[in-house]
């Protein structure tokens, strides 16, 4: 009769084959394909937070306008330019930030 040798792997939590038998299983293959799932859900998750955010803030600015309008305030072109800027300056730091996060996560 054969003998089979099976031997645990404890750098992949799994099972080695050292002799007598073929290994028809890989739990390695396994786990490396749940990790690109989740990677990839993370990846979706993050892009759909940004897409959020984004949409918030252009509600926020919808309001402010309504609120500016309805107070029938006079607003030069050059302050609303002024204020539109300096809104993309503080998106475009927000941006940076949340791709430095991205970046070392």
């Amino acid at each position: 009769s054969a003998e089979v040798t099976i031997i645990t792997d404890p750098e992949n939590n799994g099972y080695t084959v050292e002799s007598g038998a073929t290994c028809l299983y890989n739990n390695r293959h396994e786990e490396e394909e749940k990790e690109k799932i989740n990677e990839n859900a993370l990846e979706s998750l993050e892009k759909r937070t940004i897409k959020s955010k984004r949409e918030i803030q252009v509600m926020a600015t919808l309001d402010e306008m309504k609120s500016m309008k309805s107070r029938r305030a006079s607003v030069s072109i050059d302050s609303m330019l002024e204020t539109l800027s300096r809104r993309k300056k503080q998106e475009e730091e927000e941006n940076e930030e949340e791709e430095e996060v991205l970046i070392k996560s």
